[in-house]
């Protein structure tokens, strides 16, 4: 169960399928309103007031980085980021980031996504 109230959290991948099953477990775990896009068109659209952020590191065709390339824009929103890797290098420069990381199938599930979202909140807390 979510301890925050999250209204709106903006999901950010390549993958197609991934952009239809994450914001259907965001929803399930409390978030009201889900906004799947991938980097591009984050930039693009920009939505204000977005109290989380997802985001797949890795995108097939933009290189390792990507995401990396797009923090400042991500920061922009002054939301907890939660990252989605399974590339250790990733893990380790997220970690220095204080970014909290997970791979796809640690976030499959409703309870286990709503316990990412607690701790994405309490670290963004401290901040």
């Amino acid at each position: 169960m979510l301890k925050y109230d999250v209204r709106k959290a903006l999901f950010i991948d390549d993958e197609e399928p991934n952009r239809f099953f994450f914001p259907k477990v965001l929803e399930r775990a409390g978030i009201e309103r889900v906004i799947a896009v991938n980097h591009p068109n984050a930039i693009e659209e920009k939505p204000g007031d977005v109290g989380l952020i997802v985001f797949d590191v890795n995108y097939d065709g933009m290189g390792d980085d990507t995401a990396f390339n797009y923090l400042d824009f991500f920061k922009s929103f002054g939301a907890p980021m939660i990252a989605i890797t399974g590339n250790p290098g990733n893990i380790e420069r997220l970690q220095a980031l204080g970014i909290d990381n997970y791979d796809k199938t640690q976030l499959a599930t409703k309870e286990e996504m709503a316990k990412a979202i607690n701790k994405a909140y309490e670290q963004h807390r401290q901040n």
